[in-house]
């Protein structure tokens, strides 16, 4: 109604909020039907405990019938095209302000001409339908009841949901699973979910740990476990001293002995300092170390003779001597041993 903006803006804001109203009605009954379905399947999983493809079959029919009820309630009414005299119409059937000014006015308005015997009439019932639509409240043409109803059965439904889960945790999780998750396996009701067993680490008890060896003798070390590996064991050693990956450590595999998860190994001529440690699986010893040292060789004998004094003799000094002495009675002899 281009001629009469006024009347024109209060019917473009009854429209809006009739639309408004709708939509949000639309949308209280598509939450009540949506918490409703899944309270049927739990039923049906319930009472008739279908197979997995059951379960497909309720979930995807679930979901196409909140599609349509989405479609019907909500996207039909805020796409549905009302004419001028369908919104006038519902206007005056709600609202007892015009008195039938705002019907007239959109029926005979637009159509007037200024020859036609009515048009007096017509305008002033035009200026009539203007006045009272200054003085128009738009709340009052729209009928919140609709909305009022179905948010409240919503509200009640979801605290019915609520107090369902509250009283029954388990049965509700399980059951709720079975129908939002169709897919995965079901776990039967009271069983356990098989989890492996936590291994403990392994510990190590060795035969020696620090120690000191002649240069060039043969060491042998036994490894006993607190349980049996999945794998090798394996002996690391690298002379001492050895930074980051200057040098690298060398991994020898132990041997099994007869004892219960006992291993060993040995090394011959052992020349140099060495550090080493065990590992079994992720699992390792500490780290020890081998010390060497040289053989002990003689380097000479000194043999010092201290005479008696009433012989009036001075001391003797024998250097590199084989080791004999011959010396009177009362005398002191001094053997100094040199090694390296």
């Amino acid at each position: 109604m281009p001629e009469h903006p006024l009347i024109a803006r209060q019917l473009v804001r009854v429209r809006r909020a009739w639309k408004r109203t709708a939509v949000l009605s639309g949308m209280a009954i598509v939450i009540v039907e949506a918490l409703g379905i899944p309270l049927v399947a739990f039923l049906i999983d319930v009472l008739f405990r279908p197979g997995k493809a059951g379960r497909i079959a309720i979930l995807a029919m679930a979901c196409l019938a909140v599609l349509c009820f989405a479609a019907k309630h909500v996207a039909a009414p805020l796409f549905r095209r009302i004419s001028d005299k369908q919104l006038a119409l519902y206007v005056e059937e709600h609202s007892s302000e015009f008195e039938g000014a705002l019907l007239a006015a959109t029926e005979f308005g637009p159509a007037a001409l200024p020859d036609d015997l009515d048009y007096p009439l017509v305008q002033s019932i035009l200026r009539e339908a203007e006045l009272r639509a200054k003085e128009f409240d738009v709340r009052s043409a729209v009928d919140l009841s609709r909305l009022r109803k179905y948010g409240a059965l919503a509200a009640l439904v979801c605290l019915l949901y609520v107090g369902i889960g509250v009283l029954f945790p388990e049965p509700v999780s399980r059951h709720a699973k079975r129908i939002l998750v169709p897919w995965e396996e079901e776990v039967a009701p009271g069983a356990v979910e098989a989890t492996a067993p936590e291994i403990p680490p392994i510990e190590f008890a060795l035969s020696h740990t620090n120690a000191k060896l002649l240069r060039g003798t043969s060491f042998m070390l036994e490894a006993t476990l607190s349980r049996k590996p999945e794998g090798p064991v394996n002996f690391h050693l690298r002379p001492v001293g050895a930074k980051g990956a200057e040098t690298k450590w060398q991994v020898v595999p132990m041997e099994p002995v007869e004892r219960l998860r006992t291993y060993k190994i040995s090394l011959a001529d052992v020349n140099e300092a060495t550090e080493f440690y065990v590992t079994a699986e992720e699992c390792r010893s500490g780290r020890f170390r081998l010390e060497v040292y040289d053989p002990l060789v003689l380097e000479g004998l000194t043999i010092v003779t201290r005479f008696p004094a009433y012989l009036g003799r001075p001391d003797r000094v024998e250097k590199n001597a084989t080791g004999d002495v011959r010396a009177p009675a009362g005398a002191t002899v001094t053997l100094t041993v040199s090694a390296n």
